[in-house]
This record gives structure tokens, C-alpha cells and sequence, in this order.
């Protein structure tokens, strides 16, 4: 069982600069970066990714996926525009 220590966090994902944590609601599909640097300034910087509680900005939902992807990755499923 591990502590928490290893597992990424807004901190250590921000600063890599080459991750991004890609969000998608299932209930209405939005699609949206997370906030890190918002998360920064919250004091939540040192909780790990998976034990963050995500909302969806649109619909509220708190049925969402979460990845982390490298930056320059282009996204199939996400629309244009």
C-alpha cells in the first residue's frame, strides 16, 4: 500500500511542464484541462491527483475521467473549435 508520497500531485504535474490532466464529464461530455495552477493557489497542490474530488464546470456532474497525457498530444474526440 503506498502513502501518497510517489503519486503525482497539481505540484509535481505543473512543474513537469510536459503532462497535462486531461477531465471528460461522462454525463455531458465536456472535455476541459484541470486548473492546476488554480489548484495551487486553493493549498490543494500536495493532494495527490487521485484523491482530488473533480467537478465538471459545465453540468456540475461528479462523474468524471481523468488522464494524464503529454502536452503535445493531440486529442481524437475532441471538437474542433
Amino acid at each position: 500500500m503506498t502513502d501518497g508520497t510517489d503519486l503525482p500531485t497539481p505540484r509535481t504535474t505543473l512543474a513537469s511542464r510536459f503532462v497535462r490532466v486531461l477531465l471528460t464529464c461522462w454525463h455531458c461530455r465536456h472535455q476541459a484541462d484541470a486548473d492546476l495552477p488554480a489548484l495551487l493557489a486553493a493549498g490543494r497542490g500536495d493532494v495527490p491527483l487521485v484523491r482530488l474530488r473533480w467537478r465538471c464546470a459545465r453540468c456540475r456532474s461528479g462523474k468524471i475521467d481523468m488522464i494524464c497525457i503529454r502536452r503535445d498530444r493531440v486529442v481524437p474526440w475532441r471538437a474542433a473549435g
